[in-house]
């Protein structure tokens, strides 16, 4: 009897075991979303038809519409904001330096990382110049080797642009030189669930950098209006959940 008693107890203990060990492992919820940043462009033009309220017009010269062909950022990090004013918590999706490409009709993903799960409200993202030492690798690098010229430019905008009553388009390519922490609100808070695959778009505006709100389309290729453009590149950028 006691030797059965004794067994009886033990295989008690070990089936006890695996099973409370299986239930655990199961139903224990991921605490982490997996995230994909996507750099995208909302429409490719900024055209005088977009806006209907006049205002004063420009110093510079305005155009009858531009349209972008391709856009890139020179980014040194962008990071995920969590609801509140805790910014230890910010998500890191990417540091740099590194470039992102904005191509009209592409979503161009750029960066997949796993975060927190959580409630967000923002991206935040900083554009910094290469410094005057620059690393000879990023000389060499193709995909840094506009951004490494004595320009020390920050933004490129390529595209077309059609002269106030003309209908024949001219190539433009427009620098910006800007460095600046930035953030692009979502329209309302976001949730990453644990265990969701999320994706997120940064979002390139046409119209916010070349028609913000006159009626005048900035010309691209007129220095006078260089400072106006990069003032409106720094809320140029917008943020979604797809």
């Amino acid at each position: 009897m006691k030797t059965l008693l004794t067994l009886t107890v033990s295989t008690f203990i070990v089936i006890g075991f695996f099973t409370l060990n299986g239930c655990s492992s199961s139903s224990t919820p991921s605490s982490t979303s997996t995230v994909s940043m996507a750099a995208e462009t909302d429409g490719t033009k900024a055209t005088i038809a977009f806006q209907k309220n006049a205002q004063s017009p420009s110093s510079g010269i305005v155009a009858d519409s531009v349209e972008i062909t391709r856009v890139r950022f020179l980014l040194s990090a962008v990071k995920l904001h969590i609801e509140g004013n805790d910014t230890t918590k910010d998500g890191e999706i990417k540091s740099g330096p590194f470039v992102v490409e904005f191509t009209p009709g592409f979503s161009r993903v750029f960066a997949t990382v796993t975060l927190p799960a959580g409630t967000y409200e923002k991206i935040k993202f900083e554009i910094h110049k290469f410094p005057s030492s620059i690393d000879q690798t990023y000389l060499n690098d193709p995909t840094f080797t506009d951004f490494v010229t004595n320009e020390r430019s920050t933004i490129i905008i390529e595209g077309r642009v059609w002269s106030a009553g003309s209908s024949i388009p001219v190539n433009f390519v427009y620098k910006s030189h800007i460095t600046a922490n930035l953030e692009a609100k979502f329209p309302g808070l976001i949730t990453l669930d644990g265990g969701s695959n999320v994706t997120l778009a940064m979002i390139f505006s046409p119209i916010l950098t070349f028609k913000p709100t006159s009626v005048s389309v900035l010309d691209p290729r007129d220095p006078d209006n260089a400072k106006d453009i990069d003032s409106f590149l720094k809320s140029a950028i917008k943020a979604l959940k797809k």
